[in-house]
């Protein structure tokens, strides 16, 4: 069991080196099913061929194309896309049909709207602070900063308004 927790640590890192321990006693459909259920490329079994070389051990292509095929099949989901996309992971388009990557980019464009989000909150508390330190009297200034403030919000409510839209669009 101990070498089956470090042949998906391994896995799971992403790092597709493989000790001559674990080449040894790896469980070949165990491994490519984690390297499907991740989302990996399946090229992964040629990492895993040329470092289990080195130590005269041949991996199991079917065995593991076999575990890779299930655990693909549990990654593909749609939900999962979107969680992929929004978690900004790599995607090896491993997926069959459109669902899954319709829902990963949807992903992907929520994660970059929710940091602009949180970018402009944050642009808009520096100008907020300028605002309050600016003598009244620097007319220009405050004008500057209260259209910046003014065109800020107004992204904000645009964003905003996106991600409404974005929450009732997600495919299955």
């Amino acid at each position: 069991m101990k070498w089956l927790v470090a042949a998906l640590a391994i896995t799971l890192s992403g790092c597709s080196s493989m000790s001559i321990e674990e080449c040894n006693n790896a469980d070949w459909y165990q491994v490519g099913y984690s390297d499907g259920l991740n989302g990996h490329s399946p090229k992964m079994i040629d990492s895993y061929i040329s470092d289990c070389s080195e130590a005269a051990v041949f991996p199991d292509r079917e065995q593991w194309s076999k575990g890779f095929k299930v655990g693909t099949g549990l990654y593909c989901s749609p939900d999962n896309g979107y969680k992929v996309g929004y978690e900004g992971q790599q995607y090896y388009y491993v997926c069959p049909g459109e669902s899954f990557l319709k829902n990963y980019e949807l992903g992907k464009q929520a994660r970059q709207r929710d940091q602009r989000l949180k970018q402009i909150e944050t642009e808009l508390r520096t100008i907020e602070d300028k605002l309050r330190t600016t003598p009244s009297e620097n007319h220009d200034e405050r004008k500057r900063l209260e259209n910046e403030k003014r065109d800020l919000v107004s992204e904000r409510s645009h964003l905003l308004g996106l991600t409404v839209q974005h929450n009732f669009n997600i495919s299955f």
